[in-house]
């Protein structure tokens, strides 16, 4: 079944602690929080596909007081948690209430966008809407812009059970049969790095993964 984003209590309990259960977020985080903070251009722009309820929007304006983000999101319950999280913060934020499913819809303030990010976002999206959001990147970057993602992966976990499970067991310190019993329930559909790689530079991107660690990687496309 899918996550009820829409659900308060859902949102709220996510918000609250459900976002750091996977140990991998937190470098992941940093990662890209290093890479904006270093290279930035003061006056441009950032889009969050998926902005939820605004951790990752709170983290960049620490780093960076006078950043210009654009986050899109259709959940009004993770709308109303990002403005309580980011305060007086929230009203530098443009705000763009729109699901992902039909992003080929979506009406942006036509500014230079340097950067482009979506965190834990894709895999919920079938491959074709996950491409056609590629191709809304690539559309909407500057020349020289980077469209960055963090998501879940696709394993195969038919041929590698054994390695999986002792590398899950090894981060998590719970049986690897409660994982694969959770995602199995999910309406999920995530890609492996090399199918996102593929389907990036197929539109124009120059695209590597910078990180990957057992379900989660770290992927960027640069609008060469």
């Amino acid at each position: 079944m899918p996550d009820e984003w829409s659900d308060q209590q859902f949102a709220e309990d996510w918000d609250s602690g459900g976002a750091t259960k996977h140990p991998v977020r937190k470098e992941h985080l940093d990662i890209l929080l290093s890479i904006i903070s270093s290279n930035y251009s003061s006056g441009k722009y950032i889009l969050d596909l998926g902005y939820g309820s605004g951790q990752v929007e709170e983290m960049i304006y620490q780093r960076i007081p006078d950043a210009r983000i654009v986050g899109t999101d259709n959940s009004d319950v993770m709308i109303r948690l990002s403005k309580k999280r980011l305060g007086d913060k929230f009203s530098k934020l443009t705000v763009i209430n729109h699901g992902l499913e039909n992003v080929e819809s979506l009406k942006l303030p036509k500014v230079n966008y340097q950067y482009v990010i979506s965190v834990q976002a894709l895999h919920h999206l079938k491959h074709d809407q996950q491409k056609d959001i590629f191709k809304f990147a690539y559309n909407t970057l500057e020349i020289g812009g980077s469209f960055i993602f963090i998501d879940r992966i696709a394993l195969d976990i038919k041929t590698f059970e054994k390695p999986y499970k002792a590398i899950y067991e090894n981060m998590f310190g719970k049986a690897f049969e409660e994982y694969v019993k959770d995602i199995a329930q999910k309406e999920d559909y995530p890609a492996s790095p090399e199918e996102h790689i593929a389907w990036l530079e197929r539109i124009g991107f120059k695209a590597t993964c910078l990180n990957k660690k057992f379900d989660r990687a770290f992927i960027v496309g640069i609008k060469a």
